[in-house]
């Protein structure tokens, strides 16, 4: 009943009697046929004991399940690597069926790292992935890579102590980027501060501040220097 949860069933089938178990898997592992395919795919592990027997002797193989609602499984679904950035307007949130995520949404004119694009095979609707189990619709949002092309220029330091405050709440993501101008693996969430040590600009005029080594977060509504 729990949606996008994992389940392992043991199955067992009888084979005929001449079966060599521990030949077939041999043969499969090094490659010369004779494996064992299991609704088209082949097996991956083994555990064989004994070869021929008298008898009709039993294979058990592990089966995985994954559960999916038909709702969740009318998506196609694509890894990508950006963030999307929500326009003038609070941009609601789903679930992984399309259902609207109950009292959740994304603040006006705020980034976030996205690692999953969907269209809906039957609408053509478009989401991307902003958390583990929620997606905004991609009207609500512009999308980009994370890249500038030109990467970060006009580096400066900063003289005296300098803080990044981001505006809350929490759960909010702000991007980060590298000094090549693309999007870095991490964020940083809303609510917290940051010592900042330098600037810089991108091909736009654009001002980032550097908050580790090779990170920096682009100024914007939200993020407040000292």
């Amino acid at each position: 009943t729990t949606d996008g949860a994992t389940y392992y069933q043991p199955v067992t089938v009888t084979l005929d009697p001449s079966a060599d178990l521990n030949t077939i898997f041999s043969n499969y592992e090094n490659g010369k046929g004779g494996g064992i395919t299991l609704n088209g795919n082949k097996a991956i592990s083994k555990n064989v004991n004994g070869g021929k027997t008298s008898s009709t002797q039993p294979l058990t193989y592990v089966r995985e399940i994954k559960v999916s609602s038909t709702a969740a499984s009318n998506w196609t679904v694509t890894p990508i690597k950006g963030i999307v950035t929500v326009g003038g307007s609070i941009a609601a949130l789903c679930d992984d069926n399309g259902q609207p995520s109950t009292g959740r949404s994304l603040a006006t004119n705020t980034p976030w790292l996205t690692d999953e694009k969907r269209v809906n095979n039957t609408t053509g609707a478009v989401q991307y992935r902003v958390s583990t189990h929620e997606w905004v619709a991609a009207e609500d949002v512009s999308y980009s890579d994370g890249q500038t092309p030109a990467g970060l220029t006009d580096v400066t330091d900063l003289e005296g102590r300098h803080v990044v405050n981001l505006d809350g709440p929490s759960g909010f993501v702000y991007s980060l980027y590298d000094s090549t101008g693309k999007l870095a693996s991490r964020g940083l969430a809303g609510a917290t501060s940051w010592l900042t040590d330098k600037t810089a600009k991108d091909s736009d005029g654009t001002t980032y501040y550097r908050v580790s080594t090779d990170e920096w977060i682009k100024a914007g509504n939200g993020v407040n220097f000292e």
